[in-house]
């Protein structure tokens, strides 16, 4: 096994060993199930936020950033699972099902889908320029479905969502930043560390 492999399998398995301690912890420390799920869905979405932050700095930068792609989809599936679960538990499952949400589901569909495409990029016909402009988009529309997450969160009366107004502040403000760094880099004429 090459050490790229194994760089791949270990950090995807770390990303499985963070999921399983998320669900753990909030079970542990939890009054009923659904405080459980909410809380792990909440963390969860953290960790997602972490992973795509590592892959927004490697991106063009590290020659192993491709499989980020992938350790994010799965991360973020798992959020998206415990996402639903605890809307059924809240009796909301329903609403989900509204042209508002046509948004989120295009969100995941891309999300689901760049690994794909990434994994099958030495038989398909797309050029390298081509392939870059659909990561810059899909790291754009990733980052706008984070920061419309937490856009209301500071907008709202406090209560309304689970979590501190401070911690919303901070994860908005990290986004900014990453948007404001990967746009300088982008500017500044990042170009990819290995040839495809």
């Amino acid at each position: 096994m090459s050490d790229s492999s194994k760089h791949i399998r270990s950090t995807f398995w770390c990303m499985l060993g963070a999921q399983t301690f998320i669900i753990f912890w909030s079970l542990v420390t939890s009054t009923s199930f659904l405080i459980a799920t909410q809380t792990a869905t909440r963390w969860s979405g953290r960790l997602s936020l972490a992973i795509f932050s590592w892959l927004v700095f490697a991106h063009l930068r590290d020659a192993r950033y491709k499989p980020l792609f992938l350790i994010f989809a799965a991360a973020h599936g798992i959020h998206l699972v415990e996402l639903l679960l605890y809307q059924h538990l809240m009796g909301n499952l329903s609403s989900l099902v509204s042209p508002g949400i046509a948004g989120g589901v295009l969100a995941y569909a891309v999300i689901f889908a760049m690994p794909v495409i990434q994994r099958k990029r030495a038989w398909t016909i797309l050029k390298v320029r081509h392939l870059l402009v659909m990561e810059y988009c899909y790291l754009f529309l990733v980052w706008i479905v984070f920061a419309m997450t937490y856009i209301p969160r500071i907008l709202a009366l406090p209560g309304r969502y689970g979590g501190r107004y401070v911690e919303f502040v901070a994860i908005l403000s990290w986004l900014i930043f990453l948007f404001i760094w990967k746009m300088v880099f982008a500017l500044a004429g990042g170009r990819r560390t290995t040839g495809n």
